[in-house]
């Protein structure tokens, strides 16, 4: 069966809408197919965006949910916008980025250190880490996932790992879909000795263990 990948920016090329699906099958061998929304270039990133985005991802879910090969759907966006509406709304099996993060570094670690591009920490990973969460960390370079190639962000984020695990944390997560593109977990691992939890194989994760691989 399929996991249907929804991307919360608007891409043209199919190779780019397929990209969070081909890591996934790249990690874990499950199956993928994916849809992005319309009119959002800068994907999700403040809560007018999120308020914009959730029509157009539960339009692509119910797509998605409609298809006979597909018996999951995830949203790829580590606010998990629409994801509880869908879960009340469709009789298939809905995941978020940020929840299965969270839910994974909740249980490797004790001390979750976090780092993402938004001012604050998005609310449902929060909501899951509790008392978990050592402290979150942003770089002020790159406020959506369209500038994490600015001069400077991969500066930022890896020192922003390296103070976390300085200050005791003993699971590193990615508050950013956005970081598995431009490869953050191989770079950090150069320089932070902790678990990392990556949304894009946190969401493979979470399929392969709930419906198993092909």
């Amino acid at each position: 069966m399929t996991l249907g990948v929804i991307r919360v920016v608007s891409l043209e090329a199919t190779s780019d809408i397929s990209k969070h699906g081909q890591l996934m099958e790249e990690f874990s061998g499950i199956r993928t197919v994916s849809m992005s929304i319309a009119d959002q270039p800068n994907g999700v990133h403040d809560a007018n965006s999120e308020q914009e985005a959730v029509p157009k991802i539960i339009s692509l879910a119910e797509r998605l949910s409609a298809r006979a090969d597909v018996d999951a759907v995830t949203v790829s966006c580590a606010a998990d916008p629409a994801v509880d509406q869908l879960r009340q709304q469709l009789d298939t099996t809905v995941f978020g980025a940020g929840h299965c993060g969270a839910s994974i570094a909740r249980a490797a670690g004790s001390r979750i250190g976090v780092i993402g591009i938004t001012e604050a920490i998005p609310a449902g990973i929060a909501t899951v880490l509790g008392n978990s969460l050592l402290g979150y960390r942003h770089s002020d370079r790159a406020q959506q996932t369209t500038s994490l190639s600015n001069v400077g962000v991969l500066e930022d984020l890896t020192e922003h790992a390296s103070d976390l695990a300085d200050e005791g944390a003993d699971v590193l997560l990615f508050a950013c879909t956005g970081f598995s593109g431009i490869g953050l977990k191989k770079h950090l691992r150069t320089h932070v000795s902790i678990p990392i939890i990556d949304l894009i194989e946190a969401q493979a994760t979470s399929y392969a263990l709930i419906k198993g691989t092909p």
